[in-house]
């Protein structure tokens, strides 16, 4: 459905070019979740503005069925955003004077549908997230939770073939944040839409997405399924960033008892090609214990 090959983007101010994306590929089918983290400044927000045909490239496509986005008209573009695309926004961006209803069918009357029928598709979409009975509340009157759903909601509505997800959950706490995360996980399957959600959180990653792309520096440094990400980081920043392993320097050395990594006064056996310092991955699920600290105890 989306295919992106070598997307790069580059500011300038004078005589100075910022690189903010570089050669970035991947593909996003019907269906498929792909969920996109990587550290503040890593290019996440920029790349979601290529694929919402907000920003130009300055190399590289993006390719909606086929047809490479920047070949369209300027009103072809905006009639994907508005018929193909549905965004939803890290703040809610709800009006806080309409509905629940008026609020998810705001794009459909924008759109000329009768009031009929916005009233229709609302309600439909709105049961699906689980609002039906909350149709006349204002936003001040619904629950952090409640909001974003109205926010997704209203994305939905038009029965996009894309939703796009801005950081939807990290202004809820931490309970609501899970009870989001798993009604997210539900979309393509109540829906068959695709979504690409950005995301900060490790634990989104593992929960969501078919697949997941790591982004430092601009670039995409790992993508594959949430399994393989957790199983084998490719890199020393995907493996700290995703908090799968603790990274330790050490020294790879010989010895007569074969190769080993010291870390401190900590002697590893391993089998690996390097010599010389080294940053070791080391799982918290592989470490077992010979000496466990009492835990602290809490009254309830």
């Amino acid at each position: 459905m989306i295919t992106v090959s070598h997307l790069s983007k580059t500011y300038k101010t004078g005589s100075v070019e910022f690189p903010v994306l570089k050669n970035i590929s991947f593909t996003v089918e019907k269906g498929d979740f792909v969920a996109i983290t990587g550290k503040s400044g890593s290019g996440k927000s920029t790349l979601l503005y290529q694929l919402s045909l907000l920003d130009t490239p300055t190399s590289g496509t993006v390719t909606l069925n086929g047809t490479d986005a920047w070949k369209l008209t300027d009103a072809q573009r905006v009639s994907y955003r508005l018929t193909e695309l549905g965004y939803v926004f890290q703040d809610y961006a709800l009006v806080p004077e309409l509905t629940t209803e008026e609020n998810v069918s705001l794009l459909p009357m924008a759109l000329g549908n009768p009031d009929e029928v916005c009233h229709e598709v609302s309600v439909e979409i709105l049961d699906v997230v689980g609002l039906k009975e909350r149709l006349s509340h204002l936003p001040r009157e619904l629950s952090g939770g409640e909001q974003q759903r109205v926010a997704i909601a209203r994305a939905l509505v038009i029965k996009p073939r894309i939703l796009q997800l801005a950081e939807p959950l990290s202004a809820l706490d931490a309970i609501t944040h899970k009870k989001m995360r798993n009604e997210l996980a539900r979309i393509p399957m109540l829906t068959g839409v695709s979504v690409i959600h950005i995301t900060h959180h490790a634990e989104d990653l593992i929960s969501l997405g078919h697949r997941t792309a790591v982004m430092d520096n601009g670039a995409i440094v790992q993508i594959g399924s949430p399994d393989e990400i957790f199983q084998n980081p490719k890199t020393p920043f995907v493996a700290a960033f995703t908090g799968m392993e603790n990274l330790f320097s050490g020294i790879a050395m010989d010895s007569h008892e074969g190769k080993v990594i010291r870390i401190g006064q900590v002697k590893i056996h391993v089998i690996t090609p390097y010599t010389g310092p080294v940053q070791c991955g080391i799982r918290p699920d592989a470490v077992s214990y010979t000496h466990l600290t009492l835990p602290t105890i809490y009254s309830v």
